[in-house]
C-alpha cells in the first residue's frame, strides 16, 4: 500500500480511513511524508530516506 501524507492535517483523518488496519497488516506499506503519522506506526518500522546530492546522485539511508 502507498500513503502520501503530504496533505494530511490531522491524525484523525487517517484513523478515520482505517490507516492502522493497513500498517498493522502483513502487507508492505510505503509512506511518504510520515512525520505526522509516526505515532501510529508499529514498532520496528523501517525508515528509508532518499536525499539528493549536488551532483545529481542520491543517498539512501535505511534505519530500523
Amino acid at each position: 500500500y502507498h500513503f502520501d501524507c503530504y496533505r494530511v492535517e490531522k491524525l484523525e483523518e487517517l484513523v478515520d480511513l482505517g490507516f492502522e488496519e493497513y500498517v498493522y497488516s502483513d502487507a508492505l506499506c510505503f509512506i511518504e511524508w510520515p512525520e505526522l503519522v509516526e505515532p501510529l506506526l508499529p514498532e520496528g518500522t523501517v525508515k528509508v530516506t532518499i536525499r539528493g546530492r549536488d551532483n545529481g546522485s542520491r543517498v539512501v539511508d535505511i534505519n530500523r
